[in-house]
């Protein structure tokens, strides 16, 4: 049986060697990748993720699966979170807390935010936009679930803050989850076969 825990390190690697593709084809030496993967690939050029366009509803309707994502706004550090996605409204929604560094970042004035989506299916994506603090309890009462009950004192926890997120611009790579993509690289081991890195997206809103 292939190790899956060594497949998780090569999947890391692989997705290096991937990022340098343009490299490798631009003539670079072997000494610049990896040598474990180089060994284990040969030194082969791996199929690069297909570019491709992604309607912005194809976008909302994979970000509907996403259940956690690593947000980051200005300096503060990315710290996972709970996305409420929103195709009508445009935007993404984050209930958090007063004090956070994400509110502190707010309240300083910094706007700029990143999202990263990885590990959710076979959606790994960087969303870049704004952020700001809203009040509305209407929306907060639309968002309420049992995940955020759970880190307040219900509802009406004058802690709580809400983040609107509007994103303009994401690239997004599709691929066939971690379990999918280590067969692709015991598949190229054994047979000789490039492996296959799925397909890339850029989405602009």
């Amino acid at each position: 049986m292939f190790p899956w825990s060594k497949a998780l390190r090569l999947e890391r690697e692989a997705r290096l060697l991937a990022e340098k593709r343009s490299a490798t084809l631009s003539g670079r030496s072997r000494a610049s990748f990896p040598k474990s993967a180089g060994n284990l690939f040969r030194w082969k050029t791996f199929i690069p993720a297909k570019e491709k366009t992604m309607s912005k509803s194809e976008f909302w309707k994979e970000m509907d699966d996403v259940r956690a994502a690593m947000l980051g706004i200005g300096s503060a550090r990315h710290v996972p979170m709970s996305p409420y996605p929103n195709e009508k409204e445009g935007v993404i929604w984050f209930i958090t807390a007063k004090g956070t560094d994400l509110v502190k970042a707010i309240e300083a004035g910094e706007t700029e935010s990143s999202l990263i989506v990885t590990g959710n299916g076979e959606m790994h994506a960087r969303v870049e936009g704004k952020s700001e603090l809203v009040q509305d309890r209407k929306k907060l009462e639309e968002l309420w679930n049992p995940v955020a009950s759970s880190w307040f004192e219900g509802i009406d926890d004058p802690d709580i803050r809400l983040i609107r997120f509007d994103p303009d611009f994401a690239e997004v790579w599709a691929t066939k989850g971690s379990i999918g993509f280590a067969i692709q690289i015991a598949k190229a081991k054994v047979t000789d076969e490039q492996p296959d890195m799925g397909d890339h997206f850029e989405v602009r809103f």
